[in-house]
């Protein structure tokens, strides 16, 4: 795997975390 593929998973991750802390 590439970094930059684990980090862009990273940043999926976080958004999803966003919006369920929204809701």
């Amino acid at each position: 795997m590439s970094p930059s593929n684990t980090g862009q998973q990273q940043i999926e991750l976080v958004k999803a975390s966003q919006c369920l802390s929204e809701l």
